[in-house]
């Protein structure tokens, strides 16, 4: 006799996190024509039910990888918990105000940025992705690849 309810792997309506951050990864090398790619980097399971990802910057033309951000979280997706530079911290706290993104410091340079929800998540990829320390670091892989 089955007991699993019949709603089980029915309206799955959450992406999951690493799927976002694929598509964006596959966005960046469209947006550059591939002269600067993104991989998102799985580091396995980093504690009891949770992932994490490093989001890289790739310049294949000479192989080099600039770990942008890391994410980890767990099976139910939310909160996510960012580790970013303190550069693009400050540019999270000063755009996401209006947001309850509670950030605890791990050192001196890094912070904790987190996502409560899909679009909190969405909202922080927005603000990595658009500061100008990204912009610069892009621009910087696009020069060395193309010199």
């Amino acid at each position: 006799m089955d007991m699993w309810p019949e709603s089980i792997g029915q309206n799955i309506a959450l992406k999951p996190p690493s799927a976002i951050l694929k598509e964006q990864a596959a966005l960046l090398g469209n947006k550059t024509k591939n002269i600067v790619t993104a991989e998102v980097k799985n580091r396995g399971e980093s504690g009891l039910g949770s992932f994490s990802y490093n989001f890289n910057l790739v310049a294949p033309a000479y192989g080099y990888r600039y770990k942008l951000f890391q994410v980890w979280y767990g099976l139910e997706y939310y909160p996510i918990h960012f580790t970013v530079e303190e550069e693009i911290e400050k540019v999270l706290s000063e755009h996401l105000s209006a947001l309850p993104i509670p950030t605890q410091p791990a050192h001196r340079e890094v912070k904790h940025p987190v996502a409560k929800s899909e679009e909190e998540f969405l909202e922080i990829l927005g603000k990595i992705f658009s500061a100008e320390k990204t912009i610069r670091i892009i621009n910087a892989l696009i020069a060395e690849s193309e010199a």
